[in-house]
């Protein structure tokens, strides 16, 4: 079975969303290892929208 995307992640939370919470749902998919380790160490703030998260993602080269 294929690992779930950061696109499905972040579909299946209701923004805002603070870091806990994205990493209960992420920890609750089947994520692949690198991005569970970036979604760990994205900043602990409040996220307004999913865009919010993946430029994150990106500023730490997330390309998934």
């Amino acid at each position: 079975m294929p690992y779930a995307s950061l696109q499905q992640l972040l579909m299946s939370l209701t923004f805002p969303a603070v870091k806990g919470e994205i990493l209960d749902m992420a920890d609750s998919m089947d994520l692949d290892v690198e991005m569970l380790d970036k979604l760990r160490r994205i900043p602990d703030v409040e996220y307004f929208e999913d865009s919010d998260v993946s430029t994150e993602m990106r500023k730490m080269g997330y390309e998934g």
